[in-house]
């Protein structure tokens, strides 16, 4: 597991792939579990950058993490979270729903939020 600190911001159409891919990883092992394929394995991330809002950790170039939050009829709605196994239980997962919860209060999100340090 890398030590370098990871950053949140909000995702671009150019972090669609990285998304996908972060996904697949982070939720192929419910396959043999289920019997079918997660949804957030298929979705359509490029879709989802240009309709809701969706963030990623970055961690030196790549993504190790996201979330796609929407507004729908019934309030505000965690579609996805998914970080990849490397990443898991590095903080990166509860600092996205951190930010969610200040999404959700209407806290504008305009600092970059680097990793803590592991003990």
């Amino acid at each position: 597991m890398s030590t370098t600190p990871w950053t949140l911001r909000r995702a671009d159409v150019a972090d669609a792939t990285a998304i996908t891919e972060c996904a697949v990883e982070a939720f192929r092992h419910y396959i043999p579990r289920l019997g079918l394929t997660p949804i957030p394995m298929t979705k359509d991330y490029g879709a989802a950058i240009a309709n809701a809002q969706v963030w990623v950790a970055q961690q030196e170039k790549r993504i190790v993490a996201a979330l796609v939050l929407d507004i729908t009829e019934e309030g505000f709605l965690i579609d996805v979270i998914a970080v990849r196994p490397a990443q898991q239980g590095t903080g990166v997962g509860h600092a996205l729903l951190e930010l969610a919860e200040q999404r959700r209060c209407g806290r504008a999100m305009t600092q970059s939020i680097s990793s803590p340090t592991r003990r």
